[in-house]
């Protein structure tokens, strides 16, 4: 008799997805932006330690657009929201802004 192999996968199945392009406004068919989903659908027994409470589920989307302000000037803003698959944790909202010149 072999000892039957723990599953370590946190996740019982998932799901992500996105679309982007580029030229969404007239007169900038330089910029490009995108927006992106993601669902998990976790287990609840035998991956994480028993005294941490967890939801059915973890979920989030993105979202950026990328503007050509010159030639060799390019600045991103993006937000994302992630809803933690671990009970009692807030839901999170990261805002960033990248910038990038080509020299």
């Amino acid at each position: 008799m072999g000892r039957r192999r723990q599953d370590t996968n946190p996740f019982k199945w998932s799901v992500a997805g996105g679309v982007g392009g580029r030229g969404l406004i007239p007169g900038r068919e330089e910029d490009v932006f995108g927006i992106g989903y993601f669902y998990n659908s976790l287990q609840r027994e035998g991956v994480v330690a028993p005294s941490r409470r967890l939801r059915t589920a973890e979920q989030g989307f993105g979202i950026f657009y990328e503007a050509q302000l010159t030639g060799w000037f390019r600045l991103t803003p993006d937000v994302q929201v992630v809803r933690s698959g671990l009970g009692g944790a807030d839901t999170a909202v990261v805002l960033g802004l990248r910038a990038l010149g080509d020299f």
